[in-house]
């Protein structure tokens, strides 16, 4: 089982010394792909039923393959080729016209839109101009302007709350995959030195604000309607379920990460926010509940 888990969730690393950028090709040939015509796939089109997620995931994905309509060499950074396919998706996504369409385009291509820019911004982690060259593709003929700046802002939270999670060398964080995404509302997925799981779900707050990481211990009452309360219930219940699906054992967790307005758009997390995390993972999932653990069966 945990073979399985490691084989379809990747895993998140920080590689400070080893700059990747994206080339001027790169570029070139994404916004190139953002200008042309699209046709929308089948499986946005027909697709019928409470869970598609796969076959539309999957029709998407080869169908984007065939709109780039360039072999991997072409490209001399991964994540050029991430960006290449973020594009086709995006591009897949506003074909949508009828609202069925359009809730699963938004809900499915926009899982698989945030994976891959949440990979980009941490590949691009010593590249801070290259960050904001990403963002800046929302003003470029082809793409709808709100809908990738809300996408490359959630995606960008996601990347932070990874990067801080990395600095304090007590975790290895994993991408959840698409249905645990949509379903369960979970973003990332950590395992800590003592074998501890934690599901995590990435929310962006207000600029203002400050990076915070809290363990989930408790379902909230229904009868609590504010906002904190509904993220601590998805993520309460999404880590339920999964542990049900995964035969793991794993503690429920919710960070928020301030929204950047403004360029230089950083991924490298403050010694504040390193050392709040550290001490999340000494005293914060054991001050409630006993600690976690994976089970033996993985």
């Amino acid at each position: 089982m945990l073979n399985l888990f490691f084989a379809t969730h990747p895993q998140l690393i920080l590689t400070p010394n080893t700059r990747e950028n994206l080339t001027e090709k790169t570029v070139r040939r994404a916004k190139w792909l953002a200008r042309q015509t699209v046709s929308l796939p089948e499986s946005l089109a027909h697709a019928e039923g409470a869970d598609h997620t796969d076959w539309i995931s999957r029709a998407c994905e080869w169908e984007i393959m065939k709109i780039i309509d360039e072999p991997s060499m072409y490209l001399s950074s991964s994540p050029g080729i991430l960006l290449l396919e973020v594009v086709g998706l995006h591009k897949l996504q506003m074909l949508a016209e009828t609202e069925a369409q359009k809730s699963r385009a938004y809900v499915v291509l926009g899982s698989m839109i945030q994976s891959r820019l949440t990979q980009i911004f941490l590949r691009l982690y010593d590249a801070h101009e290259h960050i904001k060259d990403v963002f800046a593709f929302g003003a470029i003929m082809g793409i709808d302007q709100e809908h990738w700046e809300a996408d490359c802002s959630g995606a960008f939270s996601c990347a932070r709350a990874a990067a801080i999670l990395c600095k304090t060398h007590d975790c290895r964080v994993y991408l959840a995959n698409i249905k645990e995404d949509i379903g369960l509302g979970i973003d990332l997925i950590a395992l800590t030195r003592s074998n501890a799981g934690v599901a995590i779900s990435v929310k962006t707050t207000h600029p203002t604000s400050t990076f915070w990481i809290e363990h989930v211990h408790t379902q909230p009452k229904p009868e609590d309607v504010q906002l904190k309360d509904r993220r601590r219930r998805r993520i309460f219940t999404g880590t339920q379920k999964f542990n049900e699906r995964n035969t793991m054992s794993t503690n429920a967790v919710c960070i928020l990460i301030p929204k950047f307005l403004d360029s230089p758009y950083t991924i490298d997390p403050s010694l504040q926010e390193v050392v709040r995390c550290k001490n999340f993972f000494r005293y914060g999932l054991t001050s409630n509940t006993t600690q976690p653990h994976l089970t033996s069966g993985l």
